[in-house]
């Protein structure tokens, strides 16, 4: 481990990623914390042609990495309680298709091993 761990994503020129001199700091970010991605959106119009206007629906697709040892079940519930909960301005908010999987998380060493 060490700046391979950093370099290995590509990055835009003059970008630097936030663990750059850290080499745990960065494993930590890519394995432990949990981490937020959109990976798909519907209902939202390109930039090229879109305008401060209304839609009657959007949909977006996200991913969340949980930390190994969070329980999914309790992440879940919450999660949902707190999209659903009071939306602003009146607007529907409905969780669906939500899986989650626990992360790995090795073992402690048996005795005989360490």
């Amino acid at each position: 481990m060490g700046k391979e761990l950093v370099s290995r994503f590509p990055l835009v020129k003059g970008m630097t990623p936030i663990s750059e001199h850290n080499p745990i700091e960065a494993y930590l970010n890519n394995t432990w914390r949990p981490t937020l991605s959109i990976t798909g959106c519907d209902g939202i119009p390109p930039t090229a042609i879109g305008g401060n206007v209304l839609r009657p629906e959007t949909v977006v697709k996200f991913s969340i990495r949980l930390p190994p040892t969070a329980d999914e079940g309790k992440v879940k519930k919450r999660l949902v309680e707190i999209l659903e909960s009071n939306p602003p301005y009146g607007a529907e908010v409905k969780v669906e298709n939500l899986k989650f999987m626990a992360g790995w998380n090795a073992p402690d060493n048996q005795p005989y091993l360490t």
